[in-house]
């Protein structure tokens, strides 16, 4: 909400919520341009890997999940959050709840908790409103304070809202 309300990126956002809380946040956040395929990995509270969201050129995604030690495509039936074995360290820490994985690693690698879901913003089907945010999501965060910083695009203020 406030890269919305003021016009600006969700790096400069979040650098300037984390400013303001004493928190350190080094300056140059760039943004990540790549034609190669990523993957980003969501791992289980033992760090075990779990599942992960695969970027293709193309801006394309797509989820697989581990079976047999091999990755399959299609997401596993336990939805986790990013950075998952962080969220359950003690004490609390402020969490960064962003959309999207890359947002995620570009605002933790300067020192943030972050996390996101693996199934992005909310969608619409047949004109109603599905909300991907799962309340075990909730439940994971519990005792964290939080700062939500949606992407500035309808389906990122939708996602927040809910």
């Amino acid at each position: 909400m406030v890269a919305e309300l003021q016009g600006i990126e969700v790096s400069e956002a979040a650098r300037r919520i984390a400013e303001e809380l004493g928190l350190s946040f080094a300056t140059g956040i760039t943004p990540h341009q790549s034609e190669k395929t990523l993957y980003y990995a969501y791992e289980d509270r033992q760090r075990r890997p779990h599942s992960r969201k695969v970027r293709a050129p193309g801006k394309q995604f797509y989820i697989q999940h581990q079976s047999n030690g091999r990755w399959v495509n299609g997401g596993s039936e336990e939805k986790i959050l990013y950075h998952l074995p962080a969220l359950m360290e003690k004490p609390a820490r402020l969490v960064f709840v962003l959309e999207g994985e890359k947002d995620c690693d570009q605002v933790g690698s300067h020192g943030l908790l972050t996390t996101t879901n693996i199934d992005g913003a909310v969608t619409s089907r047949k004109g109603a409103q599905e909300c991907k945010w799962l309340e075990s999501y909730t439940e994971t965060l519990i005792g964290h304070p939080i700062v939500i910083i949606p992407d500035q695009d309808i389906a990122g203020r939708q996602h927040a809202s809910m």
